[in-house]
Parts: C-alpha cells; structure tokens; sequence
C-alpha cells in the first residue's frame, strides 16, 4: 500500500557527492474512480459530472483527463474536490457520534467534436 507524504530531494553527480538545497516534494496514492454520475449526458457537453472513488483530495490543480473522447486523442478539464456530510456512526476506537463524510470531485463533461465516433458506430 502507498502512503501519502513529504520526501526530501537532494540533486548528485556521485553517488557521495550531494547538494545541500533540499527540495521538498508531495507524493499521493493513485486516485481510483469508481462511479460517476450521471452515466449519460448530451455530445453537446457542459453537463455537471459527480465522479466517487479513493484517494481524491484537495489540490489547486485537479483535474479530470477524458481519453479517446476527442479527434485530438484525449480532453483535460477543470474539476474541483467536494466534501459533504452525508450521515453519522458510532466510532469503534472512541465510541462516539462522527460524520460520515463523502469526498468526491465535479468537473464539466467535454463536447463530442465531429470526427469523434460515436459509441454506436462500428469501427
């Protein structure tokens, strides 16, 4: 299991010579989607999209890349991270009352261009 953290990086050009600025970068678990909703919206695109799965977080740079959905290959959109409360349970290590908190991430769906098959056409 990969853990999320902070790492030190320090540059080389032998194996015992290193800097002495060290850079500090941030590691994430691979997100994993594993539902969206809605499952169809218009080729027209613009429609809210609501996508679920684990290891979503905040970042100031999310976003959602839909593949082979485009004559260019591939269409990035901006997408934000969403918290909401959506119920309550009992803690087993305090036994007390906490929320139980959905995290999931919305973006716009992309517009199907011309030149893009569609899924009912046969290639």
């Amino acid at each position: 299991k990969v853990f999320a953290g902070h790492a030190d990086l320090d540059g080389h050009r032998t194996s015992k010579d290193f800097t002495d600025n060290k850079l500090q970068y941030m590691y994430y678990p691979e997100p994993t989607i594993s539902k969206i909703t809605p499952n169809y919206v218009s080729s027209g695109g613009g429609a809210k999209l609501e996508l679920d799965g684990s290891n979503l977080f905040q970042n100031d740079r999310i976003a959602v890349r839909f593949k082979g959905k485009s004559s260019k290959g591939e269409i990035v959109v901006p997408a934000k991270f969403r918290t909401m409360v959506v119920g309550q349970e009992i803690s087993e290590e305090t036994e007390e009352l906490e929320d139980v908190v959905r995290k999931y991430v919305t973006c716009k769906s992309p517009a199907l261009d011309e030149g893009t098959p569609k899924p009912w056409e046969a290639r």
